[in-house]
C-alpha cells in the first residue's frame, strides 16, 4: 500500500494541507502518515533554561495538536487508514527523513510575507529541494475567500 506524508503544527496552511493529503489517500487508496514536530524554542526564559513545565506544556500542546489532525482526517474520510507520530525535531527535517519510499508528501505553505512567513515557508522550500518523492505544496485558505487549495508539484 502506497503512504502519503503530511505534516502539522497547528496553523491554518497545515491544516489545509491535511484536507489535501486526505483526499489524495482516499484517490489512491494509499495510507496516511501524519507528523507533528515539535522543538524547544531557541529562546530561554529569564533564567537561561526551560523547566520541566515548559517541556511538559510543549509536549501537551503537541498532542493537542496530533489528535485535532487525526480527528479531522477520520471526519473528512473514515476509511482511510491514518496513522499519526509524534516526534522531536525541526519540521523539515522530521518529514524529510519520510519521504523516502512515500508515494508523495504534502506540506502547507502560508501566503503571508515578511519576517515570519519566511521561516515557515523554508520548511516547504527545504522539503522541494530535498525530498526523495514527489511533493504537493499546498496554500492556506484565506478566510471567507474562494477555495484556492492549488498545489504543484516539484516532480
Amino acid at each position: 500500500m502506497e503512504t502519503i506524508v503530511v505534516g502539522v503544527d497547528g496553523s491554518a496552511c497545515a491544516e489545509a494541507a491535511l484536507d489535501f493529503a486526505v483526499e489524495e489517500a482516499a484517490f489512491r487508496r494509499a495510507a496516511l502518515r501524519v507528523l507533528c514536530p515539535w522543538e524547544l524554542p531557541v529562546i530561554f526564559d529569564a533564567s537561561g533554561a526551560f523547566t520541566s513545565d515548559t517541556l511538559d506544556s510543549f509536549q501537551e500542546q503537541t498532542r493537542i495538536t496530533m489528535a485535532r489532525a487525526l480527528s479531522r482526517a477520520a471526519q473528512l474520510d473514515p476509511s482511510i487508514l491514518c496513522m499519526g507520530f509524534i516526534v522531536e525535531g525541526r519540521m523539515s527535517d522530521v518529514i524529510l527523513k519520510e519521504t523516502q519510499g512515500a508515494a508523495l508528501v504534502v506540506v502547507g505553505r502560508s501566503r503571508r510575507s515578511g519576517f515570519t512567513s519566511h521561516f515557515r515557508n523554508s520548511v516547504s522550500e527545504r522539503v522541494l529541494r530535498h525530498a526523495d518523492c514527489p511533493v504537493a505544496v499546498v496554500h492556506e485558505r484565506h478566510a471567507g475567500g474562494p477555495h484556492e487549495n492549488i498545489p504543484w508539484n516539484l516532480r
